[in-house]
């Protein structure tokens, strides 16, 4: 099975050409954005990368993804206004919450990945249950994507060897209110420090992505994930029957998210959460388990980075070494 795709999460940008450049003592445009990575998992030079994102819109989503070789894999994927996980993954092990019912679907027989990439004009962002096959591997971030697509661009100075590359639309509804933000620090191994993008006229970006680091270290510890056992101890978990049903997949989590931002809000039901089938949601049940929930969710699955009890550092060869 593969990854279940959100197709058009966000409507991307439809861009130009380039203007003629100019000599100027700022790196070219091209110069810069050759630089933005393409991160697989099926790549042998990519031995480990960390990504992490937060969307405003459809509905307020924070997640990090993060790749070890040969094959570790693990996400968490959060309500941005409160940073409460909707779902979580590791290894063979994923979990989803359902507000409305108050459960976790639970496996931990599967093998998980996630995608974040351009495709058709659009931003394409799954995450879920994956196989081997998947174009890109199982988990793939391709921000090169983003970088090559021809546009009007224009480079502004933003500190010592900083920049910041702005991509402006020319075509498509409202293009002249789209544009997108490359934040290129040439000091570092990682120079992408963040991507955001803009829409509508608002200066306040629908996505950022606001992490992009390949072949550094990572915390053992962000590999762990709770057994059943502790897991019910805590929050209901849903009868095989229903997981078999709804299947774990990022449309599940978007849901999730979207019940809760609508019970937070008193103005009836959004347009939002119409698309995605929620007209008919109990904000009281979901208000209701989120008092029981919320809390045992972030203690079981929310994991920032913190200083290591264990770190795996990958070499530049084959091998990986672990030290305490």
């Amino acid at each position: 099975m593969t990854l279940n795709y959100v197709a058009g999460l966000l409507a991307v940008f439809a861009f130009g050409h380039d203007p003629p450049t100019s000599s100027s003592p700022v790196p070219s445009a091209e110069q810069l954005l050759s630089r933005s990575p393409l991160m697989s998992s099926n790549d042998p030079a990519c031995r480990s990368f960390e990504f992490e994102f937060e969307a405003r819109e459809p509905v307020p989503l924070k997640f990090r993804g993060i790749y070890a070789a040969p094959d570790r894999i693990a996400f968490v994927a959060c309500d941005a206004h409160d940073g409460v996980p909707i779902a979580a993954g590791s290894l063979n092990n994923v979990a989803i919450y359902d507000p409305i019912n108050g459960k976790l679907d639970y496996r931990s027989d599967i093998k998980i990945g996630f995608k974040f990439g351009l495709k058709d004009d659009e931003i394409k962002f799954g995450f879920g249950i994956a196989d081997d096959e998947n174009r890109g591997g199982r988990a793939c971030v391709d921000v090169k994507s983003f970088a090559q697509i021809p546009a009007k661009r224009l480079v502004i100075r933003d500190g010592d060897e900083r920049y910041k590359v702005v991509c402006l639309a020319e075509r498509g509804e409202n293009a002249e209110k789209n544009k997108c933000y490359f934040h290129v620090d040439m000091r570092s191994q990682d120079p992408f420090s963040r991507i955001e993008f803009i829409t509508g006229g608002d200066e306040k970006p629908v996505l950022s992505i606001t992490r992009l680091r390949v072949n550094g270290s990572i915390n053992a510890t962000d590999f762990e994930f709770p057994d059943k056992d502790k897991i019910s101890k805590r929050i209901p978990i849903a009868s095989d029957e229903r997981i078999a049903a709804r299947l774990m997949s990022s449309i599940d989590s978007f849901k999730g998210i979207a019940a809760r931002d609508l019970a937070r809000k008193k103005d009836g039901l959004g347009s939002s959460a119409k698309r995605i089938g929620l007209s008919a949601a109990d904000l009281e049940a979901v208000r209701k388990n989120d008092a029981l929930h919320a809390a045992a969710l972030k203690e079981l699955f929310a994991n920032p980075r913190r200083s290591p009890k264990q770190l795996i550092r990958v070499l530049s060869s084959n091998e990986e070494e672990v030290r305490k």
